[in-house]
């Protein structure tokens, strides 16, 4: 039979014990951060909010004043201010539609539409406004949410 150091087992045992006790700590924490990190988060999705799928829609709503934001989930304009763009819809100041052009069908009738990102103002049931890029649609909706759009003012 082998021959340990005196205390060998006793300290193996030790080392076990503190092993599997921060082992359970790490996961611990890793959960409750993980549970912490989905209870704050406070990420808008497109999702979240009322979208078309034709372009005949876009006239059609029940508002008589609205916005029709046209987006791409690949794109790269529209990902630089979806948060801002997500963020003025989540305020409710004004009515938001959101159209996925990739999911888009109807025929075009919108004669500045070239491309994402888009914004429509329809006012009475007609386009009175188009706006494209970076930094048109986030001064549209500035402007709408302090009620200085003349459009909607």
């Amino acid at each position: 039979m082998a021959k340990y150091k005196t205390n060998y087992k006793k300290n193996n045992d030790r080392f076990g014990s503190y092993f599997l006790i921060g082992s359970i700590a790490v996961v611990f924490v890793l959960i409750t951060s993980l549970l912490l990190y989905s209870a704050f988060k406070d990420d808008l999705d497109y999702g979240d909010f009322d979208h078309l799928t034709t372009f005949e829609e876009v006239l059609v709503q029940e508002e008589s004043e609205y916005f029709v934001y046209f987006y791409a989930t690949w794109c790269s304009h529209c990902g630089d201010i979806k948060k801002e763009v997500l963020q003025y819809a989540s305020e409710k100041q004004f009515t938001i539609y959101f159209v996925d052009t990739d999911n888009l069908t109807g025929t075009n009738f919108i004669d500045e539409f070239t491309g994402t990102p888009a914004l429509v103002t329809v006012l009475n049931g007609e386009v009175v406004d188009y706006n494209s890029g970076t930094l048109l649609i986030p001064n549209t909706l500035d402007q709408a949410s302090k009620g200085v759009y003349p459009p909607f003012s």
